[in-house]
């Protein structure tokens, strides 16, 4: 009976060792796992960050390219500018007989 209580004894302490292995494999396992997806986080953060810094450089470009188009076209709305272009395509200011003067009441009649 001691060989086969021995014989139990050394299944069991081997059931054991292989049980505790098991739990200890796993563990290092979810431990990587874990660490894995930590460093996912952090190159996706890392990531996300040169992305933000690159946008707003493109950003701050079109605003600057904003303001110059701005600037131009106040310059292109310029009352002297125009004027200016105005002569260039042969406009002219209006003489006395180029008015002509139309009467209130007929503005008014015809409204109605």
């Amino acid at each position: 009976m001691a060989g086969a209580k021995s014989v139990r004894t050394r299944k069991h302490h081997k059931l054991e060792k292989s049980v505790e292995s098991r739990i200890y494999i796993i563990l290092i396992v979810i431990a990587v796992v874990v660490a894995l997806f930590y460093v996912r986080i952090k190159v996706e953060a890392i990531r996300l960050g040169y992305e933000l810094n690159r946008n707003k450089k493109v950003n701050i470009e079109y605003e600057k390219e904003k303001q110059m188009l701005r600037s131009e076209l106040n310059g292109l709305k310029s009352p002297d500018n125009i004027e200016k272009l105005a002569v260039e395509y042969g406009f002219k200011f209006p003489t006395q007989e180029d008015i002509i003067y139309v009467e209130q009441s007929k503005i008014t009649k015809k409204q109605r």
